[in-house]
């Protein structure tokens, strides 16, 4: 089961990266992750139905660790769409609240299942076999519980419950980032018209070339900071950059697509410059 569900898992992982590469628009890209995850999700259940799993500790592994890391990824794309979707225009600070009030929803759901969520955050293990097995009732205040394409042998009490924890903990730092990023639009970046059209993979992966040459402050600046300039000067949401990151980092054949580009078209740039000059 684990080299089948790793195997999906960097198969969906490589089709989200071609989707950042491809796709600036943050609806489109949202819901073409959104597809991927479905995809990946229906091949998991298709495998699970033809599955006997060999324990009761491979079937709480399951549930508790291998499916919510496929099903938080569904959910936090659905999330990003609907939260994207409905983004009120006008000024920043209507498009501001509108963030806030997306991360007000989601403290409430935490503290909605509080005593859930603190047994899942301290690793508690002693309900397992009660939480995390495809059937299982269980008498516990535990709200909420929604299933993914419910089917009692794909499905079981907590499941759904943990993945939403992730994603949503995962949700609120892309909200926390474009929040901020909404407060700090500086007027003279509003009214230049100036946007960066190419996939919002490129960009990040040419801050953090800068910042890993140390060019701005004598190399004290912070990702951060340096984030919030560039997103706020190309009017570029970059709030996910320190994940999208990672998943640069995993690149199978080549870690530095943009700079090897941006090295090839300059000196194509300047050749052709050369040429023109000569004539």
């Amino acid at each position: 089961m684990i080299t089948f569900t790793n195997t999906l898992y960097e198969q969906a992982s490589e089709e989200l990266l071609h989707v950042r590469e491809t796709e600036s628009n943050t609806l489109k890209q949202a819901e073409k992750a959104y597809l991927v995850m479905h995809t990946a999700l229906q091949k998991l259940k298709d495998y699970i139905l033809r599955h006997t799993y060999k324990d009761t500790g491979e079937e709480v592994r399951f549930f508790k660790e291998i499916k919510p890391r496929f099903l938080k990824k569904l959910i936090y794309f659905s999330e990003v769409f609907r939260v994207e979707s409905s983004l009120p225009a006008g000024n920043n600070k209507r498009r501001k609240n509108h963030y806030r009030e997306a991360m007000e929803n989601i403290v409430d759901f935490f503290e909605r299942n509080r005593e859930f969520y603190l047994y899942y955050r301290l690793g508690k293990t002693e309900l397992d076999e009660k939480l995390f097995r495809s059937g299982k009732e269980v008498n516990f205040p535990y709200t909420e519980t929604y299933f993914w394409n419910a089917d009692p042998r794909f499905c079981c009490h907590c499941c759904h419950k943990v993945a939403m924890f992730q994603a949503y903990e995962k949700l609120q730092d892309y909200l926390l980032e474009a929040a901020a990023n909404e407060e700090q639009q500086a007027p003279l970046f509003q009214q230049a018209d100036i946007t960066w059209t190419a996939p919002k993979v490129w960009l990040i992966e040419l801050i953090y070339a800068l910042i890993a040459t140390g060019v701005f402050n004598r190399g004290n600046a912070s990702i951060r900071e340096v984030s919030s300039l560039a997103g706020t000067m190309f009017q570029k949401d970059l709030g996910e950059y320190y994940r999208v990151f990672q998943e640069i980092r995993i690149r199978k054949k080549n870690r530095t697509v943009f700079m090897d580009l941006l090295k090839e078209r300059l000196v194509r740039y300047m050749n052709d410059t050369d040429k023109r000059r000569r004539n």
